[in-house]
């Protein structure tokens, strides 16, 4: 049987399994319906029988002439209100059917020949089948009676996240474990996809409330809605807390009973309450908090491994929220590596149509495989007769990549950056044996000189063109990667079809002059080092090599080193390094970096305890560079020898270049203790304070 063959009857039997569940939410319908009829009639019977007691209650005190009057007056009433109940359930029948009327099933292919497909057929008709009795049976369970029901029935009719949450605070001592989760998933989805209820007081009542209902809170389906819900909206409390630590103990228990969507829902919502839950066992601000990251990584990874299993039958927004959330919990182990393993083979075969996946599940995707490799999950992992980890991962970002290049207009802000990145990480600089190298040119055969897919290049240029049309419009972070993901790529050189890409750098570089303040630390010491490896061509410098560093970078480069000036103390010593070494390019001869390289030295000489060789030596080369005086060097130059003594560090061959560079400008004095020891490196730092006071309003006396 051919390849399209199979292709087709597994498109067929998708259909019939949408079509299934369109069935099943119909006759859910049509039973609410049902029981909403049952309800008025009961409530029509309750009136008439109180009105009859009052009658009699009437005729027994003494009035006996109202005797023939109220058997006239209750046949009558008898008989008008059979016939208002008749009208009335006509029409409801004509409503339940026009509600619940299906549409026509799709054509069932032949059973297919083949064995292999067979039995992906049977698995899928397995997983529909049993999602389809699953569904039922927690139907039939979701609303413990007419009451339940009516209560879910008048929040439904609310139109905002805080009308539902006032709706279900006005009836909460009624509300039973499923409805109150049912409440607060109707609020979630109304809920805008950046707001949280932290502030709600209803929320909070209505999770105090649920808090109580916990030990009778045990279907499926409910945990995987109160999964999602509680990681749509958001908030971070001791009820939420004591919620999640109940579906990670209950869960494992019914992992099987869960379907697809239920496991990765699931899994999203504890991302997005928990990130990198594993990174902080142990480590959280108290011991609770650090028990529950605890639950979380450990269910994570039950989940993460029933997903294992079902590969192939998870739909595509299953897949890539899946891999999302397993990369932001920081997931690590065998399951997590048989699943990123599965995954990879899946993308590979070919059966997996990308078409299918939004450009945000293309994002995601991609940015949750580079993010789990940088992580080192899968490291060597590798199967007889398959291609390495490494080799599967780059594969899968091509494939990706030009499933994307069509598509780039439909990408969101958010979604250019985070696939920007995520393909720098797999194919730039540092990569791997494969990654850019500078200079890397397009070879006939339909890759780079440094190896990487053609598909790769022409993506992040089509991102760079989308991304410069948008630039008013991007965050601060998203100028930063996307600038960072090209100077990586090694796309930012004189090459003319590199233009689209220089331009944008060129536009970032101006657009953010101005607006530095904004920025995050590690955004702008990332922004300022892709933006001194622009190189424009020979032709449009004007005045040879020593020029061709565009103005635009040179206004970036002064801004930033002034505002890194003023919040020097905001800065990791990594990013201090970084925008030392930016500022320090042969281009440029700033006043602004020499009074930051000044202030920088004496601010690291007092550090240098605390800074890995290759930052104490990349700061002094540097402001050694710059022209930073040798006086004012002199304190630093003496505590990195000093620090070099007393840990006994063994400098590799860069770190001993740099420092034979520092050591000629600047010998060390003939006292070990130093400049920086008689209190001239706490003096510039002190300096560092004063300069970074000013920019909060802080009065620089007091500062020091």
């Amino acid at each position: 049987m051919g390849h399209q063959e199979q292709q087709r009857q597994r498109l067929q039997w998708q259909q019939w399994h949408q079509w299934q569940e369109h069935e099943h939410s119909a006759n859910i319908g049509r039973q609410m319906l049902l029981e909403q009829q049952q309800r008025e009639r009961w409530q029509w019977q309750q009136e008439l029988h109180q009105q009859q007691i009052e009658q009699l209650a009437a005729m027994t005190s003494g009035e006996a002439s109202y005797s023939s009057e109220w058997d006239t007056q209750s046949s009558h009433q008898t008989s008008t209100a059979s016939r208002g109940r008749r009208a009335r359930e006509a029409r409801r029948r004509q409503r339940t059917d026009e509600c619940c009327e299906l549409p026509a099933g799709p054509v069932l292919p032949q059973k297919p020949q083949d064995g292999q497909f067979d039995s992906q057929a049977s698995d899928a008709t397995t997983a529909a089948s049993e999602s389809g009795r699953s569904g039922e049976t927690e139907a039939s369970t979701e609303f413990k009676d007419d009451e339940d029901l009516s209560l879910l029935i008048q929040m439904e009719g609310a139109q905002t996240s805080q009308e539902v949450l006032a709706a279900a605070h006005q009836v909460l001592a009624r509300l039973s474990p499923e409805t109150t989760v049912a409440a607060l998933h109707l609020a979630a989805r109304h809920a805008p996809a950046t707001a949280t209820g932290a502030a709600s007081p209803h929320l909070a009542a209505i999770l105090a409330h649920l808090r109580r209902l916990l030990p009778r809170l045990r279907q499926s389906r409910c945990l995987s809605r109160l999964a999602w819900t509680l990681g749509k909206l958001e908030v971070r409390t001791p009820d939420v807390e004591a919620a999640v630590c109940h579906i990670c103990a209950v869960a494992p228990q019914s992992l099987q009973k869960f379907t697809s969507q239920d496991l990765t829902n699931t899994l999203w919502g504890l991302a997005r309450l928990f990130p990198a839950a594993t990174d902080r066992r142990g480590r959280g601000n108290s011991s609770s908090s650090s028990n529950v990251g605890t639950q979380v990584a450990r269910l994570a990874d039950s989940i993460i491994g029933a997903c294992s299993q079902r590969v192939q039958n998870l739909t595509a927004q299953c897949l890539s929220n899946a891999l999302w959330a397993a990369a932001r919990i920081g997931l690590r182990g065998p399951r997590m590596e048989d699943f990123l393993w599965h995954t990879l083979q899946e993308l590979q075969s070919g059966d997996r149509q990308l078409a299918v996946f939004t450009p945000q599940g293309l994002a995601n995707m991609l940015w949750a495989i580079a993010e789990l490799k940088a992580a080192g999950v899968g490291a060597g992992l590798t199967e007889a007769g398959t291609p390495s980890f490494e080799e599967a991962s780059r594969e899968a970002c091509a494939m990706v990549a030009g499933a994307a290049a069509s598509r780039v207009h439909e990408f969101q802000h958010q979604e250019l950056s985070m696939m920007a990145w995520a393909m720098a990480k797999l194919h730039g600089r540092g990569a791997g044996s494969e990654g850019g190298r500078k200079g890397a040119r397009r070879k006939p055969g339909g890759k780079a000189a440094s190896g990487r897919p053609s598909e790769i290049d022409q993506l992040m240029l089509s991102i760079a063109g989308e991304a410069h049309t948008r630039l008013s419009q991007l965050s601060p972070q998203s100028v930063s990667n996307l600038a960072w993901a090209l100077a990586t790529m090694d796309l930012s050189g004189p090459s003319e079809e590199l233009t689209v890409a220089r331009d944008f750098l060129c536009s970032a570089c101006e657009e953010s002059a101005t607006k530095l303040g904004e920025y995050s630390p590690q955004a702008v010491a990332n922004l300022l080092w892709a933006a001194v490896r622009i190189e424009l061509p020979a032709a449009s410098a004007g005045m040879g090599p020593q020029s061709r560093l565009p103005q635009e970078v040179h206004r970036l480069a002064g801004a930033a080193a002034k505002e890194t000036t003023l919040r020097m103390l905001e800065f990791s010593w990594r990013d201090l390094a970084g925008v030392a070494v930016a500022v320090s390019h042969r281009h440029l001869r700033l006043p602004e970096a020499l009074t930051f390289a000044t202030l920088l030295v004496g601010h690291a000489a007092v550090h240098c305890g605390d800074l890995t060789p290759q930052l104490m030596l990349n700061i002094a080369q540097s402001c050694v560079r710059i022209g930073v005086p040798v006086g004012a060097m002199q304190g630093m130059v003496d505590s990195i020898q000093k620090t070099i003594s007393e840990r006994g560090l063994s400098l590799n061959e860069v770190d001993t270049r740099q420092w034979r560079e520092v050591l000629q400008k600047c010998p060390p004095s003939t006292n070990s203790a130093g400049w920086g020891a008689c209190g001239y490196g706490g003096m510039y730092s002190g300096m560092a304070i004063c300069i970074a006071s000013c920019a909060t309003g802080q009065s620089p006396i007091q500062a020091w």
